[in-house]
C-alpha cells in the first residue's frame, strides 16, 4: 500500500529519494521559487524501515508548508524576466486593440462626429469679440469631452480584464507591474491617435488662433486631460464591477465638473477657500490651461463684429480682459499642466495599488477580520 505526501526540498528530481529513505520517491515536482519546491511523494507505508519517521517527516513538511506559501510566495521567481514580460504582454495588447476592429472603429467614428457636431455648434467664434463667453464654453465642452470618453472606457473594461488577470496572475504567468506597465502603455498610442483628430477637427471649425505652437498647448492640454481621466476610470474599474462602476464614475465625475468653473464672473474677486476647492478639480486645472493657451501667450486682440454706430463699445476686444471676468488672470499654462501631471501620477499609482490589492486575497481577509474585531469589540 502506498501513501502521498507533500514535501519542500531545495533541489528536486522526479523518482529520486526525497525522505532520506529508499522507499520514498518523488511522483511529481513544482517549482515554487528559485530555491523551493513542493514535490509529490510516494510511500510504501507497509515497510517497516519507516518505523515512526514518516509521521515525523509529515510532520515536519505540514510545519514548513506556511512559510512557503506565506514568506516566500512574495518573492516567487517567474519563468521570465520583467522586461519579457512587458514585452509580450504589450504585443499581445497591442495585437488584441488591433485585431477587435469594432471597437476601434467605434472609438474613431466617436471622434470624429464628436469633433464634427462640435464644431458646427461652435462654428467659427474663435477670433469674435462679440461673442466671448461662447469661446470659454467651447473649452469647458473640449475638456468635459476627454473626461467622459476616457473616463467610462475603463470603467466597463476592466473587470473583465481583472478575471483574466486573477487566473494568469495565480498561474504565475506573469507580475502585476508587467500587466499594468505594459496596459499603461498600450493605450497611449490610440489616445494620441484620437485626441490629435479631434482636435484638429474642433480646432479649425471653431476659426481658433492658427498657430502651430498654440495648437500645440491646446492639443497637450487635452491629451494629458484624457490620460489622466484614463487613470481615474483604471482606479474605479479595478474596484467597483460594471454595474456599480457605471454608477460610480458619474457620480465622481460631478464634483469635479461643478468645481473647474468655480469663480466664472467673480473676476478678480474669487474667495481664497475657492481657489483651494478649485485645485481639487483636475478639470479646472485642464481648463485653465487651455483658456491661458488661447487667450494669453500674445493674443492679438479679437475682431468686434457686431459693432456699429449703435454699439461703438467692444468691451472683449482685449483677450486678457475675457480671463480676468473668469476667474483666472495670473494663471499660468506651464503649472496647471505640471499640477495636471501630479494627478496623473497620483491616479495611475492608486490603480496600481488597488489592482495588488484585488489580487492580494491574504491582506484582504487579515483587514476584514481586523474590522470584524472592531465591529465585535464594540
Amino acid at each position: 500500500m502506498q501513501n502521498i505526501c507533500l514535501v519542500t526540498l531545495t533541489r528536486a528530481r522526479k523518482g529520486s529519494v526525497c525522505c532520506h529513505d529508499s522507499h520514498c520517491h518523488i511522483i511529481a515536482c513544482h517549482r515554487m521559487s528559485h530555491s523551493v519546491h513542493v514535490c509529490m511523494c510516494s510511500v510504501n507505508s507497509q515497510d517497516t524501515t519507516l518505523g515512526s519517521d514518516y509521521p515525523s517527516g509529515r510532520k515536519e513538511t505540514m510545519a514548513v508548508m506556511p512559510n512557503v506559501y506565506g514568506a516566500e510566495s512574495r518573492a516567487l521567481d517567474f519563468p521570465t524576466s520583467f522586461f519579457q514580460q512587458f514585452c509580450i504582454i504589450l504585443g499581445r495588447l497591442l495585437l488584441q486593440k488591433m485585431r477587435n476592429k469594432t471597437a476601434l472603429w467605434l472609438q474613431i467614428i466617436h471622434h470624429l462626429f464628436s469633433g464634427l457636431i462640435m464644431g458646427a455648434i461652435f462654428w467659427d467664434i474663435g477670433d469674435n469679440a462679440s461673442r466671448p463667453f461662447e469661446n470659454f464654453k467651447f473649452c469647458l465642452c473640449v475638456a468635459v469631452f476627454m473626461m467622459y470618453t476616457y473616463v467610462m472606457s475603463p470603467i466597463l473594461i476592466l473587470p473583465m480584464e481583472m478575471k483574466v488577470l486573477r487566473r494568469e496572475y495565480f498561474n504565475r504567468w506573469y507580475g502585476v507591474k508587467a500587466f499594468y506597465l505594459a496596459r499603461t502603455v498600450s493605450t497611449i498610442p490610440l489616445t494620441l491617435t484620437l485626441c490629435m483628430l479631434f482636435n484638429t477637427i474642433v480646432y479649425t471649425m471653431s476659426n481658433q488662433p492658427m498657430e502651430l505652437s498654440r495648437f500645440a498647448w491646446f492639443s497637450t492640454a487635452t491629451t494629458v486631460l484624457a490620460i489622466v481621466s484614463e487613470g481615474m476610470g483604471i482606479l474605479i474599474g479595478v474596484i467597483f464591477n460594471c454595474t456599480n462602476g457605471a454608477v460610480v464614475g458619474p457620480s465622481v465625475m460631478a464634483p469635479i465638473l461643478m468645481l473647474s468653473y468655480i469663480g466664472m464672473g467673480y473676476g478678480v474677486k474669487t474667495l481664497p477657500f475657492q481657489v483651494i476647492l478649485m485645485k481639487f478639480s483636475f478639470l479646472r486645472l485642464a481648463l485653465v490651461s487651455i483658456v491661458t493657451t488661447l487667450y494669453y501667450h500674445d493674443r492679438t486682440p479679437l475682431i468686434c463684429r457686431d459693432v456699429d454706430d449703435t454699439h461703438p463699445y467692444c468691451h472683449y476686444k482685449d483677450p486678457t480682459i475675457l480671463v480676468r471676468d473668469l476667474g483666472m488672470s495670473g494663471e499660468s499654462t506651464l503649472y496647471n499642466l505640471i499640477g495636471l501631471c501630479s494627478y496623473l501620477l497620483l491616479f495611475r499609482i492608486a490603480a496600481y495599488f488597488a489592482m495588488k490589492f484585488r489580487l492580494t486575497n491574504q491582506l484582504r481577509s487579515h483587514i476584514i477580520s481586523y474590522v470584524h474585531k472592531i465591529i465585535k469589540q464594540r
